[in-house]
């Protein structure tokens, strides 16, 4: 089971990345502004440490 929930947050943080480096491709080509914010870095950060935890708990 915990192998499952661990393979899910790995694929949701591999499309949450995705979505922001689109966003970021996107503002790039607008002529910049801040594709994503303070809160979305944090959010990755710790979602990482969840699977870092859920794959050494396996």
């Amino acid at each position: 089971m915990l192998v499952h929930l661990a393979l899910a947050l790995r694929a949701s943080m591999e499309e949450k990345r995705e979505r922001q480096d689109a966003a970021a491709r996107a503002a790039k080509e607008k002529g910049g502004g801040q594709a994503s914010s303070s809160h979305d870095t944090t959010m990755t950060e710790n979602a990482s440490i969840m699977y870092d935890g859920l794959i050494q708990a396996i």
